[in-house]
This record gives structure tokens, C-alpha cells and sequence, in this order.
């Protein structure tokens, strides 16, 4: 085991990682599953361990449950930290990659994402698991619905508490038009997750449209 108080090269100190590796990373992961096989939906998740500046809490137990040495990961510009990139690069294994377009995963803020989202790899035709998937950090979940969702994993329907603007919502009606092309989105919040998979079908509520 890595001392978990030992820094990187450029002497960032390093946050604390899972207590156990192994039982954390599979809690985390059955969660992140439950996250997108029932798309909207928000999951508890509230880790209470260490995370570096740029990153939330529960981002971090993300990143140790599905980052690892052959995953690269974009940091946006409020997520790219001296911090973030130490733990990203020590706890995880996972390359820095500066280019959007040529990352597995993309970390970054809810503001971020219709200058991000469209520039994040959406895989190919005879690869299209090749896609990006982007971690999209948000304060908190609207009380209303933003869009309601239908398609797989849904009964019916399912309402999207999240309240974006139309710059928003339209890179998310980009998104569903590729599939089976397209990004996969997981929310997170302090407490929680939400997943959106590209098979999602959205349809924004009203003021959402025009925020």
C-alpha cells in the first residue's frame, strides 16, 4: 500500500484515498450502474474521504472507481488543479490529457458543460464504445423538472431536475440525435448522482427551452 501522506514529484500533497480499495470501489461502482440503467434518477452517494481542490467528494470516489492507468481524463478549467492532477495521476494511474477531444472521461462544472460537451469524443461507427464520458459536477438539484426523460430504463417517464439554460439543453438534444454515437453524462452532486446515458431521449419542459 502507497503511503497515503507521500507527494508526487512536484510535491502536491496527495488526498487520502479509499479505505478499502477493493469493497469502496465496488459499492461505488454498483451505484454508478444503478446511475445509468435508470437514467434521471438521482442515487445517494455522499463519500465522506478526502478530495483534492477542483474536485467534490464524491467526484473523487468517481474518478478511484473508474479512472485507471488506461483511461485518460480532461480536467476543465475549474476542475484542473495542482491538487486534482497529483491524486488523478498518483491514486489513479490515469494520464492527463489536455485535449478534450482524446479524453475517456472529462471532469467539469455544471457551467462548463455547453462549452465542453461538444467537443468531447463521441466514438466512431464500429467503435462507438469509444465515447467519452464526462463527470458533471453541480451544487445541487433543482426542485423542478428541467426535461423529462423516456427510453431505456425508463418505465415511462422520468423527470431531470436540472434547471440549465438553452445553451444547455442544446447540447444534450445534440447529443441524443447520434446515438448510437453520443456521450454518456453521470451528475454529481454532494449527495448524490444522477445518470444520463446517450440513449436517453429528452424533451425540455417549457421554461427550460427558453432559460
Amino acid at each position: 500500500m502507497p503511503d497515503t501522506h507521500s507527494m508526487p514529484p512536484d510535491q502536491t500533497p496527495l488526498s487520502r484515498p479509499f479505505g478499502d480499495p477493493v469493497a469502496d470501489s465496488a459499492e461505488v461502482f454498483r451505484l454508478v450502474l444503478a446511475a445509468l440503467s435508470r437514467p434521471g434518477a438521482p442515487i445517494g452517494l455522499a463519500y465522506d474521504g478526502d478530495a483534492p481542490d477542483g474536485l467534490f467528494a464524491n467526484t473523487f470516489a468517481l474518478a478511484q472507481t473508474l479512472f485507471d492507468h488506461d483511461t485518460t481524463v480532461f480536467l476543465s478549467p475549474t476542475t484542473d488543479t495542482a491538487a486534482s492532477r497529483a491524486d488523478i495521476r498518483f491514486h489513479c494511474g490515469s494520464p492527463i490529457q489536455n485535449d478534450a477531444q482524446h479524453a475517456d472521461f472529462a471532469v467539469l462544472s455544471f457551467e462548463e458543460a455547453p462549452s465542453i460537451l461538444p467537443a468531447l469524443s463521441i466514438g466512431t461507427p464500429d467503435y462507438p464504445d469509444t465515447a467519452a464520458t464526462a463527470i458533471v459536477q453541480i451544487d445541487g438539484f433543482s426542485e423542478q423538472p428541467g426535461a423529462t426523460l423516456t427510453g431505456p430504463g425508463i418505465k415511462e417517464s422520468q423527470e431531470l431536475n436540472l434547471r440549465g439554460g438553452q445553451s444547455f439543453w442544446s447540447c444534450l438534444l445534440a447529443n441524443q440525435t447520434l446515438y448510437p454515437l453520443g456521450i454518456d453524462l453521470i451528475f454529481v452532486s454532494h449527495d448524490s448522482i444522477v445518470g444520463l446515458p446517450r440513449s436517453t431521449r429528452i424533451a425540455p419542459i417549457g421554461a427550460a427551452e427558453e432559460a
